[in-house]
């Protein structure tokens, strides 16, 4: 895959071939909600086989929390996911550019960019998948070794993440058929593709 280091200014013979801005489409805005429902079952279905394979010891616990506690360890550990969620996005925007990425919130979505960069189409995937990969990969770690209280928080961590990676996923799958030396702008709210020609 041909890479292109990150830069500020769009390169010579650049046109925009496809835009998505998140505050303007509703619609884009609506489909992601509902392709959050399969990613969800999906997603809950794996955590959940992989604590009830390795560590049943910790569904045993459930029984000790109240509804209340329940319902509010799940805001929290859903309030954590996004913030983590977008710090790993920023942590590799901040590599690849050394330069401070953009955080913010809308109503549905939370989101980490870089409006002042292009990333060609190698670096753009690792940015995008940054977060279900790290946090998948050390939830699942420390679900095998954590005390079984803990491993109830790191489920919910573990499928809410995945599940709110349901726009990176569709983000790396366009990239993924867009030319060798595509350009990618992240606004934060928004994605912009550049093409030669």
């Amino acid at each position: 895959m041909k890479t292109i280091p990150p830069t500020r200014q769009l390169p010579e013979g650049y046109r925009l071939t496809y835009s998505l801005y998140l505050k303007a489409d509703k619609s884009a805005v609506l489909w992601m909600q509902v392709a959050t429902i399969p990613a969800f079952i999906l997603s809950a279905w794996f955590f959940a086989w992989l604590v009830l394979e390795f560590r049943a010891d910790a569904i045993r616990d459930i029984g000790r929390f109240n509804n209340l506690a329940l319902l509010l360890g799940l805001v929290a550990v859903n309030f954590v996911v996004l913030v983590v969620h977008e710090l790993a996005h920023g942590l590799f925007i901040w590599f690849f550019t050394r330069h401070r990425p953009i955080y913010g919130w809308h109503w549905f979505y939370a989101y980490a960019g870089a409006p002042d960069w292009y990333f060609d189409k190698l670096r753009y995937i690792v940015i995008a998948l940054a977060p279900l990969v790290m946090i998948s990969a050390i939830g699942i770690v420390l679900i095998l070794v954590s005390p079984a209280p803990v491993v109830l928080f790191l489920l919910g961590i573990t499928i809410f993440n995945a599940t709110g990676a349901v726009g990176d996923l569709w983000l790396v799958l366009k990239s993924l058929f867009e030319p060798e030396d595509v350009l990618i702008r992240d606004t934060g709210d928004g994605f912009e593709f550049y093409q030669r020609g």
